[in-house]
């Protein structure tokens, strides 16, 4: 589970680019996110090399358009975000 979307006390009346709405407006994001993980990993004896990319299924903007964002700017109805990740890493075995 993770907490809100925190947002440094500078930045939280930043405007979001092309919206009417500031970065404080955005901390309430959804709290519990899916995402699936898909992996690939090569090597020779002493050395595996290995990258993983993780796509959220689940949106992690969600909770925000039960708010009430759109009567600060009507666009900011529906909004829609999925994480995504990439990690790589190289093992070496000694």
């Amino acid at each position: 589970m993770n907490s809100k979307w925190e947002v440094d006390n500078q930045f939280k009346q930043y405007l979001v680019e092309d919206y009417l709405i500031t970065a404080e407006d955005l901390e309430e994001v959804s709290r519990i996110n899916f995402n699936m993980a898909v992996s690939l990993s090569a090597g020779i004896a002493d050395v595996k090399f290995w990258a993983q990319y993780q796509y959220g299924v689940t949106n992690f903007l969600n909770k925000l358009n039960d708010g009430d964002l759109t009567t600060k700017d009507p666009r900011a109805a529906n909004l829609e975000g999925h994480l995504g990740m990439v990690a790589a890493g190289v093992v070496y075995y000694f």
